[in-house]
């Protein structure tokens, strides 16, 4: 159930809040299916739920595409800002040193 679970997580690129109700509610049916079949498999549970592939693009299917798109920009744009501050900070503390 946990190698199912974390192959779908990851094809997963952005943790937001819908992710995580997808992912929570995906758990609660894998354990509620773990406890009907305790003896579950990795495979079984591919039979029952489609591959972990298939269950993100399940997922990306009923999302709104536009905002989506939106999201993703706006984690690339906030990982550049916080890349350029970290860069600054790393020059700002070596010309610091440099200067004593």
């Amino acid at each position: 159930m946990q190698q199912y679970l974390k192959r779908v997580k990851s094809f997963i690129l952005i943790k937001g809040r819908t992710e995580r109700r997808f992912l929570s509610n995906l758990r609660n049916d894998l354990e509620e299916f773990d406890k009907i079949h305790p003896d579950s498999s990795y495979e079984t549970l591919t039979e029952e739920f489609g591959s972990p592939w298939d269950m993100f693009y399940s997922y990306l299917s009923e999302q709104n595409s536009g905002l989506l798109v939106r999201r993703v920009k706006l984690r690339k744009a906030a990982l550049r800002v916080f890349i350029g501050v970290l860069f600054a900070i790393v020059l700002s503390l070596i010309l610091y040193r440099r200067s004593y």
